[in-house]
């Protein structure tokens, strides 16, 4: 291209140059004979110039070429490339992480109420060690029925609610062994005492513990205890007394359940710290007085009712204030009926 222009421009410098030497001799052209004007000639000659341009910069067209199956393999994991990039930028952007976060936490939840309400169903629930309740009323009380959910309920709940309702019970455990079975396991505590609650019999444990009401009947299987002036009594709990704690109650009722006379004492009288008595037997008179030492006080007392004398139907008073001296007294005109 660029030597075609050269040509061109050399031979319209050498027209422009004949021309002004024709003008500079006056040569004149024949007559009848048409010349043409440099001008003219000059025009026809960029016009040949501007069409070789044109025909010399185009370019022949390309036939296409079947391609390969090396360059469409070479395309195809290009492709695969671009797009294993684009996804990896996708999977770092915060919408993708946000949405991937909550689909797991979905699909956890799903699954976590799927185990909840599908695997660990209670099927069976079995109550050990009880005598004076039934399963039903124990099961009642705990609020544990089949079919609900093993985890539903508290254990410690549903022992408190047994204690409540089933005060004779003394100790509770309530056992999950998953996927579906409870075991409810109670020791049933003995009444030892009852006590004249503004007009109701209530039984008492060794410790004082409140339980059911009972008949005249059941109370007769019973030891009648007198104490100070009851503020609250409440099932399943230890008595409360008006004027406060009273520990020397507990104490001494302690000392009676677990003595060998615990079967043989008909009443106990501990309105008075300082004057403990009781009667055993139906014709004995037993004076503590002080409470300390009451256990010590009726193994004495037990070993002086081991003698033959007391085989008859003599009633008296035994003395048993100090440890060191006891004394024993005939009367039959003791009043025990308190």
């Amino acid at each position: 291209m660029g030597e075609n222009n050269e040509y061109y421009a050399d031979k319209m410098r050498r027209l422009l140059e004949n021309r002004d030497r024709q003008q500079r001799i006056g040569l004149q052209n024949p007559a009848g004979v048409h010349e043409s004007e440099p001008g003219e000639e000059l025009d026809e000659e960029l016009q040949e110039q501007e069409d070789f341009s044109f025909e010399s910069t185009r370019r022949p067209e390309k036939k296409k070429r079947p391609r390969s199956f090396e360059e469409k393999y070479q395309q195809v994991r290009e492709a695969e490339a671009e797009a294993r990039a684009s996804g990896k930028k996708r999977k770092y952007s915060l919408r993708d992480i946000i949405v991937s976060c909550v689909l797991v936490c979905g699909i956890l939840i799903l699954g976590a109420f799927c185990v909840y309400k599908i695997f660990f169903v209670i099927s069976s629930i079995s109550v050990e060690g009880n005598e004076l309740y039934t399963d039903e009323q124990i099961l009642a009380s705990a609020g544990i029925e089949v079919g609900a959910n093993i985890y539903s309920f508290s254990s410690r709940i549903a022992e408190e609610n047994i204690q409540m309702y089933c005060p004779e019970v003394d100790y509770i455990k309530v056992k999950r062994t998953p996927p579906g079975k409870i075991v409810v396991t109670v020791v049933e505590e003995n009444a030892y005492f009852y006590v004249d609650i503004h007009g109701e019999l209530r039984a008492l444990t060794a410790d004082l513990r409140v339980l059911g009401g009972v008949s005249e009947e059941e109370a007769d299987e019973l030891i009648e205890l007198r104490l100070p002036t009851v503020g609250r009594a409440v099932a399943g709990e230890k008595i409360v007394f008006r004027n406060g704690e009273l520990d020397y109650t507990f104490e001494v009722s302690k000392a009676v359940s677990e003595s060998s006379l615990c079967d043989r004492i008909d009443k106990l009288d501990l309105t008075d710290q300082h004057n403990v008595r009781m009667v055993c037997d139906g014709k004995y008179l037993l004076k503590l007085a002080e409470y300390t030492d009451s256990a010590a006080k009726l193994k004495i007392a037990d070993k002086i009712l081991e003698n033959e004398m007391f085989d008859n139907s003599n009633k008296a008073s035994i003395d048993l204030s100090e440890l060191s001296e006891t004394g024993v007294i005939v009367d039959n005109q003791l009043d025990l009926d308190w």
